[in-house]
């Protein structure tokens, strides 16, 4: 049974404002250790990813970490929710969609429960307005599910997935499987969450958001080729570095050429730089080409974090490695040098 690492949902957005990213990356990888059965754990964000006008999706981690380049950060969330209010002054039907991302830009940026609701409760009265039969929309539930999720309100979360069950799109209901695994998996009921993300891909066999979860809890676990599985086909950074270094515990040079294809798309990506010079060094072998490779992460742009320090680590590792096969090499000289036997005199030439 896989085991479990991250875990998104997607929400659906209409009329989303462009905004950028600017996020902080944090990462744990194995040591260097060509031997070792640790695995690296989940790559993690990066900064100027953009959120265009048109996009219809979003995905956003349990934690409000950003992730892919469909998410933004807390303040870039802020500020477009701000925008949104703005520009609903006298709200009516045709702003539906408008105040249901309005709810998901409260979310993402940490708005609580009662703000949320709040935007809410605002469209159930539009819709009653129109019919008092008229109930509010999907993706209003879903969002509320989430923000009640957010803040641990797990009963609540539970009310309004009851709420989604009468729906009947495939993909709400693998939002609303994706988010009981969740929950789950918050309790520690790791193999029931996984149960709900395989239910949630029999509905939409190429939902990414289940296909995440299941593919980093079987990278961080070491199932690799269920990692292979889950995480393959996707263009995405995030999640070509997830496949790379599952990719990698077999094949140095398929990862080697999945490095290149990640830093041409996100050059200054640590995580990725990370990875990729682990590969160099226990895939590959070049102990001074993967320092070289950790030392440019130092002078990548972006404040210090958990990546550069454990690149320092490994540095560390290189090093004394270098110094052990140097001394080795030496050793080897010398003994070859001692155990030389001296050159005998000529003998003399005889007439």
């Amino acid at each position: 049974m896989i085991l479990q690492y991250l875990a998104v949902v997607f929400i659906s957005l209409a009329l989303l404002p462009s905004c950028a990213t600017k996020e902080k990356t944090t990462s744990s990888e194995s040591e260097l250790d060509s031997s070792s059965n640790e695995v690296d754990e989940a790559p993690e964000e990066d900064s100027s990813t953009t959120v265009s006008r048109s996009s219809r999706l979003f995905v956003q981690s349990v934690s409000n970490n950003n992730l892919t380049p469909y998410t933004v950060n807390k303040r870039d969330a802020a500020d477009v929710a701000q925008d949104i209010s703005s520009s609903l002054k006298k709200p009516s039907l045709k702003n539906i969609h408008k105040m249901i991302a309005l709810m998901a830009m409260k979310r993402i940026s940490g708005a609580s429960y009662g703000s949320v609701s709040a935007v809410a409760k605002k469209v159930v009265s539009l819709e009653i307005e129109k019919s008092i039969s008229r109930d509010i929309p999907p993706n209003a539930y879903l969002e509320l599910a989430l923000v009640t999720f957010q803040k641990k309100q797990y009963s609540m979360t539970e009310y309004y997935l009851e709420k989604l069950a009468k729906f009947k799109k495939p993909k709400l209901k693998a939002a609303a499987l994706t988010i009981r695994g969740m929950i789950e998996q918050s309790d520690g009921r790791l193999p029931e969450a996984v149960d709900y993300w395989n239910k949630a891909l029999k509905l939409v066999s190429s939902y990414v958001p289940a296909r995440l979860n299941l593919g980093f809890y079987a990278l961080k676990y070491g199932d690799f080729s269920t990692a292979k599985k889950y995480l393959s086909g996707m263009n995405d950074y995030y999640a070509l570095t997830g496949y790379m270094q599952a990719v990698r515990q077999s094949s140095p040079a398929n990862a080697q050429s999945l490095c290149r294809r990640i830093l041409g798309k996100k050059k200054n990506y640590k995580p990725a730089l990370f990875s990729c010079a682990l590969n160099v060094a226990q895939g590959k072998g070049k102990l001074k080409k993967a320092k070289a490779d950790l030392q440019k992460i130092a002078k990548t742009r972006g404040e210090p974090s958990e990546i550069d320090e454990k690149a320092y680590l490994v540095i560390g590792k290189i090093d004394r490695k270098l110094r052990k096969q140097e001394m080795e090499k030496r050793s080897k000289s010398k003994a070859k040098k001692t155990a030389a036997p001296e050159q005998a005199p000529a003998a003399p030439a005889t007439k």
